[in-house]
């Protein structure tokens, strides 16, 4: 949750320097996918790769960046509060995957806690600063988003049940070498057509301006310290996923890192605290205690 707490502080630094524009979201996300795949190889190597490890590996990394890229997506052309709460609840959904396909216990602590996780996320958003009605391509971009949300969660777990569950290491490799081509991919598209579309709009007596990055070698050190973090982050979750019951890791991780997200926000940002913030706090304090009795 510490690991997690760090990766948004610095994502929020970032994306308030760049504006929240795709083409630098794809570049932050194919730069902490670059940065994770070399501190993977460094701190253990690649090692023994079975075939379900490596189906298993392409498709969590593919799934990831895909979710991350419709939720950037889905928080630029529609409400930033509704999108939070969505996705947030979208990711819970996991913790369910223990009781119904892996035989884990469920007590009424548990689903207590569970419930109170939910509201604590929905009074984590905030109120909507939009009063425009939601657009139907921001509803169609939430809802993917949303549905892969769950997905990424529902990846882990099916390796870490698998005889292959030690080869972290191989999968995590494979998914950030994944992430990092399709967003490699995305970012180059997005820089060639931003500078096609300005060449098409100059005209010839005005110079011609390309698309430049709108930050020093400061942010970029952010940025490679955000993918080293990035990967701790991912190593320990997919470890713990096979050792935690589903119902206590999830709550625990998404709504640990929501409790802690929204302290560093009256904290470090320096945000007045409202009553829905408390209410948030206290409510996800509880859920997490609950959950893990």
């Amino acid at each position: 949750m510490t690991v997690n707490l760090l990766c948004s502080v610095f994502r929020k630094i970032y994306t308030g320097k760049t504006d929240n524009k795709p083409i630098w979201q794809y570049f932050f996300l194919s730069i902490t996918s670059f940065v994770s795949l070399a501190v993977f190889l460094l701190w253990g190597g690649v090692g023994e790769i079975h075939n379900v490890t490596l189906w298993l590996g392409l498709l969590y990394g593919v799934i990831m960046a895909v979710q991350l890229l419709f939720y950037m997506l889905a928080v630029g052309c529609g409400s930033f509060a509704f999108t939070t709460i969505i996705v947030s609840l979208g990711s819970l959904l996991p913790a369910l995957s223990g009781p119904i396909f892996y035989g884990e216990g469920l007590s009424v602590f548990q689903i207590i806690g569970a419930v109170l996780m939910v509201i604590a996320l929905i009074l984590s958003a905030g109120k909507d600063t939009k009063s425009t009605r939601p657009s139907v391509k921001w509803l169609i971009i939430v809802a993917i988003a949303f549905i892969l949300a769950p997905c990424v969660g529902l990846v882990q777990k099916a390796h870490q049940e698998t005889e292959w569950k030690s080869e972290i290491n191989g999968f995590l490799i494979l998914a950030f070498s994944s992430a990092t081509v399709l967003m490699l991919i995305l970012f180059f598209v997005s820089l060639f057509a931003g500078n096609r579309k300005l060449r098409l709009s100059t005209s010839p007596e005005q110079p011609l301006r390309r698309v430049k990055m709108p930050f020093g070698i400061v942010f970029v050190i952010l940025v490679v310290i955000a993918g080293a973090l990035i990967a701790v982050n991912n190593k320990l979750n997919l470890y713990l996923s096979g050792q935690v019951d589903s119902i206590i890791f999830f709550p625990l991780v998404n709504g640990g890192a929501m409790v802690l997200n929204t302290l560093s926000g009256i904290i470090i940002f320096k945000e007045k605290p409202n009553l829905r913030m408390i209410m948030s706090l206290l409510l996800g304090t509880a859920a997490l205690v609950l959950v893990c009795l």
